[in-house]
């Protein structure tokens, strides 16, 4: 999704963009919040309603067009799409005059790939985040955290759906709602499942996040009335119109789950999670027109109310022109910040100034139709997985399943750690959610709250990859994750101080966590952590190839009332007991349990008790009797 403000060669149409941007100001305040694009196709309209091919670069405040070729374009003074060529200093593209068609003659004599120099796009890529509000809109704030014995917390967005008398949607209102909620997404059958299904797994179960869905709302102006004029002019009226006429038609949005926003007497509940989707497809281009966006409404539309509730952050997309919902990848990456207040991850710099941590996070580039699970930082931080310290552990041998809800974290401080997780790519068949990662193996996160990712003036990013191949290929921007980028036997199987790469943090300091000894990738990895004495040896540890069902739990009841259970590698375990009616009747265990055999004594009452045993992809079920 983009947003950027287009600027020409001609000082006055550039100021007269300002002064519009100015003024809008005071009414409605565009987000940062989008995914990026990478040279994907659009199809942008010419001033005679003919629409060329095109590619887009950037994010939502810088944006470079090209031709399918592979020549940058801009919009001429007459909203003609043009060639373009660089001014005498390089600080701004100019108008050939020679208008696009969609052909590859035209560039002929013109260098392909120009860009502007760097100071002009830090220039007005940060000018139009100070314009659009930007430090107001993206303020930090807590995270959805939950606690992992807590129930399931249930958020209720708002989807509406748009459409114009010029534009109509093939897409029914059931496949949307189906897109939304239905476990599998549209007809029960898509390997993806729905937003509802994403979050869910991501969430270990903690979060399910489902959508009321509207009927088409239809406005009375057409879509090319909104999809015009300089960045988003029309948008205020879009919104406008939009939410007036969901309230004049009485729809009862009740259930949706509001937070609380503003002080004093400006204090008032918002949607939390707002979602517009309108029929058709963005054809100004630049981030002009109906772009698609995240953004903070204010002004007029935001002082719309349907009952007590009124409207704040959002986000609008397009639904294009088929008759088939769009990929989950968008919305759920847009939700991620809507719903959960996580940070995009990928650099808002043009060109960009490092690939953030590629494809291995949805907030940073994801799998439109199979989008990735967030990192396990952001999943730790939400209170989704469990979290080991390894910080001042002794010697031993650790281990987890792949993809499991666990993670170990080496903290330096408050502020700076490593977490590390084992993932393991799968076929959409068998795990949508890591179908698209890159590789498989461990993850090491450096993780600096202090950081950013979308701005180098930091200096260090709020979370990177520890790439064991040693290239920095994510900084380097030569690619956004490969096979060399997870630790495992046979690639890089240690992490420390002397190793390539070395353990340090980024104020040069070398860090004293020591990782040896890993696994091939599997269905379970492993690892030491610190060095182990010739007096205390490691034991045995599974192998690579073991599936998680295969794995040598054992669980075994005695006569005497105690449970005896055994774990191939440390584990998160839940053991509880239940009476001969299903009735839960105490908890054991629920945590992590170092790998080896241990012994819990039932210590209830005389009777006859069923326990349940739940560790990685293992549980089983014994019965024991209690005789005391």
């Amino acid at each position: 999704m983009r947003n950027d403000e287009r600027n020409t060669a001609v000082s006055a149409v550039y100021l007269s963009i300002l002064f519009i941007l100015l003024a809008l100001v005071s009414i409605f305040v565009p987000s940062v919040f989008a995914a990026p694009h990478d040279g994907d196709r659009f199809d942008l309209s010419q001033p005679d309603g003919s629409l060329v091919p095109v590619r887009v670069f950037g994010d939502e405040f810088y944006q470079d067009v090209e031709s399918l070729d592979g020549y940058t374009l801009i919009r001429d003074s007459d909203g003609w799409i043009c060639y373009a060529e660089l001014n005498p200093d390089g600080s701004e593209y100019v108008s050939t005059g020679v208008r696009y068609t969609g052909g590859g003659r035209s560039g002929a004599g013109l260098r392909k790939g120009l860009r502007i120099g760097g100071a002009s796009v830090l220039r007005k890529h940060r000018g139009n985040r100070d314009v659009l509000g930007y430090d107001e809109l993206v303020a930090p704030r807590a995270t959805q955290s939950l606690s992992k014995t807590a129930a399931v917390r249930r958020v209720v967005g708002l989807t509406i759906l748009v459409e114009f008398p010029d534009q109509r949607s093939n897409i029914t209102h059931s496949a949307m709602n189906d897109f939304c909620n239905r476990v599998g997404g549209v007809n029960g059958t898509n390997p993806a499942g729905s937003v509802r299904d994403y979050y869910y797994y991501v969430s270990n179960g903690l979060l399910e996040y489902v959508n009321i869905v509207t009927p088409f709302v239809r406005l009375d102006s057409n879509l090319t009335y909104y999809d015009r004029g300089s960045d988003y002019q029309y948008v205020p009226q879009f919104l406008t119109h939009t939410l007036n006429k969901l309230k004049a038609s009485g729809f009862d949005i009740s259930e949706v789950t509001t937070e609380t926003a503003g002080s004093g007497n400006n204090r008032r509940e918002v949607v939390l999670a707002l979602n517009i989707l309108y029929a058709g497809s963005p054809r100004q281009g630049w981030s002009n027109g109906l772009w698609p966006h995240s953004g903070t409404i204010s002004g007029t539309p935001g002082a719309i109310a349907i009952g007590n509730v009124r409207f704040s952050k959002y986000q609008l997309s397009n639904l294009g022109t088929g008759n088939s919902p769009p990929t989950i990848g968008t919305f759920v990456h847009e939700n991620g910040h809507l719903v959960m207040g996580w940070p995009d991850l990928y650099s808002y710099e043009s060109p960009a100034h490092s690939n953030g941590v590629g494809k291995w996070c949805v907030m940073n580039s994801n799998d439109a139709a199979n989008p990735q699970q967030p990192n396990a930082y952001l999943r730790a931080l939400a209170g989704w997985i469990d979290v080991t310290m390894i910080t001042d552990a002794s010697s031993d041998v650790l281990g987890m399943p792949s993809n499991a809800p666990q993670v170990f974290k080496y903290a330096r401080n408050a502020k700076e750690s490593y977490y590390i997780e084992a993932r393991r790519r799968t076929s959409v068949a068998v795990d949508s959610r890591n179908s698209a990662i890159p590789s498989s193996g461990l993850l090491i996160w450096h993780v600096h709250t202090d950081g950013k990712n979308t701005d180098p003036t930091k200096g260090f990013p709020l979370l990177s990859l520890v790439q064991a191949d040693g290239r920095g290929d994510l900084e380097r921007k030569a690619n956004s994750g490969d096979a060399g980028d997870p630790f495992r036997a046979r690639n890089k199987n240690a992490f420390n101080k002397t190793t390539v790469p070395a353990a340090v943090y980024y104020d040069g300091t070398l860090s004293n966590i020591d990782i040896s000894e890993i696994s091939d990738s599997g269905a379970a990895m492993t690892f030491k952590v610190g060095a182990l004495s010739a007096g205390n040896p490691s034991s045995p540890t599974p192998t690579a190839s073991v599936s998680a069902k295969q794995l040598s739990y054992d669980i075994k009841a005695s006569p005497t009332g105690t449970i005896t259970f055994t774990l191939p590698t440390a584990s998160r375990v839940s053991l509880k007991a239940y009476n001969i009616n299903g009735k839960l009747i105490t908890t054991l265990v629920d945590g992590m349990k170092n790998r080896g055999t241990h012994n819990v004594h039932v210590g209830m009452g005389q009777g006859l008790y069923i326990v349940k045993m739940k560790s990685g992809g293992y549980s089983k079920e014994v019965k024991i009797r209690n005789v005391r």
